[in-house]
């Protein structure tokens, strides 16, 4: 789910998901997210972003995750033509964040000031076809070496105006993960949605 309000020199949008999916009397998945961000113009170069987040997942034993941060972005290509168009967004910022992680024998606490930075493809290929990625690169400021790399990929192929098949690639890489969870994961999501 998301929600955008866009003038015509910012951006706001809110964007959410929450999944639970039970297997053999046993839970699979449980996590969720909330996203608020402003984007508003400094200049003709750069704009400036706000942003906070709530999340949780159980899979990766995180209980809470509550992040504040801001930062500048930047324009790097904006190519269109009538049948496509590319854009490429750079941005780079600093975050508070603190986690809580449900590790053994009690709760892990931890509040990081991370540098985070991220790059943006967005592709319409056709009238139909579009490419979306956003790829994340987080360290802590105090302690390089932990560090943590997202990448948000979706192709999506447009059914009718309003209908629209998404396959969509996750993949997230924790080289400082909470005890006993994985260094990376990744997930493969296929889906229909209807935009209003």
């Amino acid at each position: 789910m998301r929600f955008d309000h866009i003038t015509e020199k910012a951006d706001y949008f809110i964007a959410g998901n929450y999944e639970f999916k039970e297997g053999n009397e046993k839970k699979i998945v449980n996590k969720g997210f909330a996203h608020l961000r402003a984007i508003v113009e400094l200049s003709s170069l750069f704009d400036i972003e706000f942003f906070a987040q709530k999340e949780f997942n159980q899979f990766i034993l995180l209980n809470d995750r509550n992040l504040a941060g801001s930062g500048l972005r930047t324009n790097l290509l904006n190519f269109e033509t009538k049948q496509s168009s590319l854009q490429l967004f750079l941005g780079t910022g600093a975050m508070y964040e603190r986690e809580e992680y449900n590790t053994k024998p009690g709760v892990s606490v931890a509040n990081i000031l991370r540098s985070t930075n991220y790059l943006t493809v967005d592709w319409r290929i056709n009238k139909l076809v579009d490419f979306l990625l956003i790829s994340y690169f987080q360290f802590d400021v105090k302690f390089i070496k932990d560090r943590r790399m997202l990448a948000d990929a979706s192709l999506n192929f447009r059914i009718t105006d309003g209908l629209t098949f998404s396959a969509s690639f996750n993949y997230r890489h924790d080289n400082q993960p909470a005890q006993s969870v994985k260094k990376y994961d990744l997930e493969l999501v296929n889906g229909i949605s209807y935009s209003f």
